[in-house]
């Protein structure tokens, strides 16, 4: 069974002859011994059975990281559970989602919280670490890849302090952001290398390890982002590693997948919430009139807000842009039904315009959605480019 990975380099409009790209940075030409993988280098000799040969760990049992592990588990993947929290890390393991890490916890002796550049060298530190990758290894427990599934502003100084434990293992993450958490792991002094950064696009209401389900990737989306420098074992891992949750796998540069996914997930989040905001003071006896369709649009609002302001904190300059077109829309329908108002004059223009684009963006999102899913380690053949690539996307890079 062959996987499939998709190269979204633009974002295409459900019509045979039209693209809508969006901005991209140019990706940083690799050198050939880290080129970007191919389809085939990365996934078109794996099958489900290639997940029970891996060891995961998984640093963050929220309910990302617990999903993640449950779906693994499924398919005979020794997953291994961290949290700084050992009640979650319980909680998870109870759940199905594998077992507890067994070796010192590596908040000792400073192990997480990266060494900055210059810093004098720490023996304790060091010592644990060898110590932990030791018993690791001895007992048969050498870790193949590691899940970092924790907030964005943690996921820099993660990456660095479990690379120096876990100094064979490759690495992905799950933040929903990606340029900010990757540099900040540059910058920090992690092996890129080793890195792939990943964003699992699938989600709920409400967070923990309580509310994981095995199923909560089944056919979603699984974008990697690699750098310039990801191996391709890094990015093969963390391929199988979607494919494992029931995931479909595509690729974008990250600066790309924050413009997508600021418009397609974070921008709505703000928009509702706004919104939602008017409604904090209704009396109860009004606010019951509202319809489902006001429940669905306002569905997100109830998203974590602690996180959310995190994440869109993070994805920043794209949002601001983004906004400002949200914004101007908004002002020209205002603008128009104030002169309205005031002379009597029509607004059908000004407004059936915003109304009838939003009707073709709805239907784009619609066709979209209705395509079928390029279903990741199922696919026995691969032929032609995606009905998801761009104009110049294809399935190898």
């Amino acid at each position: 069974m062959h996987a499939r990975l998709v190269d979204l380099t633009v974002v295409t409009a459900p019509g045979p002859d039209t693209a809508s790209p969006v901005p991209t940075a140019p990706v940083p030409t690799a050198p050939a011994s880290a080129a970007p993988a191919s389809a085939a280098d990365l996934v078109d000799t794996a099958d489900l059975a290639d997940l029970a040969g891996l060891r995961v760990l998984v640093v963050g049992t929220g309910l990302i990281g617990t999903s993640v592990g449950m779906a693994l588990s499924r398919h005979g993947t020794d997953v291994l559970l961290y949290d700084r929290n050992p009640a979650q890390t319980a909680v998870a393991a109870r759940r199905g989602a594998g077992r507890a890490w067994p070796f010192p916890d590596p908040r000792q002796a400073g192990v997480v919280g990266p060494r900055q550049a210059g810093a004098a060298d720490d023996p304790a530190a060091d010592e644990l670490t060898a110590r932990a990758g030791d018993l690791a290894a001895s007992a048969g427990q050498a870790v193949d890849h590691v899940v970092i599934a924790v907030p964005p502003r943690d996921v820099g100084q993660t990456l660095v302090a479990w690379q120096r434990l876990l100094p064979g293992a490759t690495f992905s993450d799950t933040a929903s952001v990606k340029v900010e958490p990757l540099t900040d792991a540059e910058r920090l002094g992690a092996d890129m290398s080793r890195i792939c950064g990943a964003h699992p696009v699938a989600g709920r209401e409400r967070g923990g390890p309580e509310w994981a389900v095995a199923d909560l990737f089944t056919n979603r989306p699984w974008v990697i982002t690699p750098s310039a420098v990801t191996s391709r074992l890094a990015q093969r891992h963390a391929s199988l590693v979607a494919i494992g949750c029931g995931a479909w796998v595509a690729r974008l540069d990250p600066r790309t997948h924050d413009f997508a996914l600021g418009l397609l997930s974070h921008l709505p989040h703000i928009v509702a919430s706004a919104f939602a905001a008017r409604l904090a003071t209704m009396p109860e006896d009004l606010a019951r009139l509202a319809g489902p369709g006001l429940m669905d649009f306002t569905r997100i609002a109830g998203a974590n807000a602690d996180l959310w302001t995190e994440i869109v904190e993070a994805n920043a300059s794209p949002l601001a842009d983004l906004l400002a077109d949200v914004v101007a829309d908004l002002g020209a329908v205002r603008d128009a039904l104030g002169a309205g108002a005031a002379q009597g004059n029509g607004t059908a223009p000004v407004v059936e315009s915003l109304f009838r684009l939003g009707n073709t963006g709805r239907c784009r999102l619609e066709a979209a959605k209705a395509l079928p899913a390029p279903r990741a380690a199922v696919d026995d053949h691969l032929s032609g480019v995606d009905h998801l690539s761009g104009v110049n996307g294809r399935l190898s890079a």
